[in-house]
């Protein structure tokens, strides 16, 4: 029995939705929390099918379990529905993980989150856990690093840290320059999503305001050193992933033993850094380190052809 408390957020992906729920029933939680957003007004259609999503977990629920549902009528779009579906689980709860509907976690990922929510509890430093690593190349010799960025396919934090979180961004300033890596091509980038998340040009998201949340209390990630889960919802149909040809997409995750490092940890902000260079390649200045020429151009050329299809 998995004693964690987990938050299975669902919608209008059978397919996907039963991929994830078997991962989930295999580690047989005692404890699991339900959240669907409603079917569109615009696709009427779309009601029986967010039913038959719902009905996929609970009715292959097949292990004692408290279950928790939060099934909406109305369709309140995905970022007011993940976001208020995590307020709705840290009401309940002090800490735990969040999946949707398209990540499918390995077993590692489970058992990673564990041990991180258990060892950085009392850690206001640490405000996330992530089963995502896009790094592509080992940071350092742990078994996990620090990083800024919470990547949130697959993650966990306590209701402590979700507190500071804020959907409409009330703290953040426009006319105040940003030092977030003290890196000024990377600092305005994010100014510039928070600007447009604010003024709600970003209307379906609600992982940048976590983001925000983040770097806004000067707090760091856990990210583990082997990428534990795979986004499998790369599609038209998706709301926010749409190129089923994304370097990102269905990326391999692994099976990991974690070794829990029990002295202090530094951060190395060159981490970030690197990261952000070779993920937003309109920002690249110099080649990335500790990655091979043909990883490197075959992720410049994934998102040149994303920059073409737009």
């Amino acid at each position: 029995m998995f004693t964690t408390p987990i938050l299975f957020v669902i919608f209008n992906r059978p397919d996907t939705t039963k991929q994830v729920f078997e991962k989930i029933r295999q580690q047989r939680p005692s404890t699991l929390f339900v959240a669907s957003d409603g079917a569109r007004e615009s696709r009427p259609e779309e009601a029986a099918v967010c039913e038959e999503c719902r009905n996929i977990v609970l009715n292959g629920i097949d292990w004692p379990c408290e279950v928790k549902t939060l099934f909406r009528s109305e369709n309140l779009g995905c970022g007011k529905a993940v976001s208020s579906a995590i307020s709705w689980f840290f009401d309940n709860v002090e800490e735990g993980i969040i999946l949707e509907d398209d990540v499918v976690p390995t077993r590692s990922f489970f058992s990673f989150c564990r041990k991180m929510l258990s060892k950085f509890r009392d850690d206001t430093g640490i405000m996330h856990v992530s089963g995502n690593n896009f790094q592509l190349s080992r940071i350092g010799s742990d078994s996990y690093y620090l990083s800024k960025i919470p990547h949130c396919w697959g993650w966990a934090t306590w209701r402590r840290a979700w507190q500071k979180f804020d959907f409409e961004l009330k703290l953040f300033k426009e006319d105040q320059k940003p030092a977030y890596f003290d890196y000024p091509t990377i600092d305005n980038y994010w100014h510039n999503i928070f600007k447009l998340t604010k003024n709600q040009l970003y209307r379906h998201v609600w992982d940048y305001q976590w983001v925000f949340a983040l770097f806004n209390n000067n707090a760091l990630s856990i990210a583990p050193q082997y990428n534990l889960v795979s986004n499998v919802g790369f599609g038209t149909h998706s709301t926010n992933t749409h190129n089923d040809t994304d370097y990102l997409a269905n990326l391999k995750s692994y099976e990991v033993n974690f070794e829990i490092k029990e002295d202090g940890m530094n951060y190395n902000p060159g981490v970030d850094i690197n990261f952000q260079k070779l993920f937003r390649w309109e920002m690249i200045e110099e080649p990335p380190i500790n990655i091979s020429g043909k990883v490197a151009l075959r992720i410049l050329i994934s998102k040149l052809k994303q920059k073409l299809l737009r």
